[in-house]
């Protein structure tokens, strides 16, 4: 498991939603909050937050 620090050093300002291929989460892509798609970085992220 990733920490805090690994997590935000690989994707520092970017909004992940933009490389998945749904069109739902494709609408999202600009949105100025920094998605993470469902997934393992995104649990990451959360409990190294919390």
């Amino acid at each position: 498991m990733e920490s805090k620090v690994d997590v935000t050093r690989k994707y520092p300002d970017e909004n992940l939603l933009s490389k998945e291929k749904s069109p739902y989460l494709l609408q999202h892509a600009n949105n100025p909050v920094h998605w993470y798609p469902w997934g393992d970085e995104a649990f990451a992220k959360a409990k190294a937050e919390d």
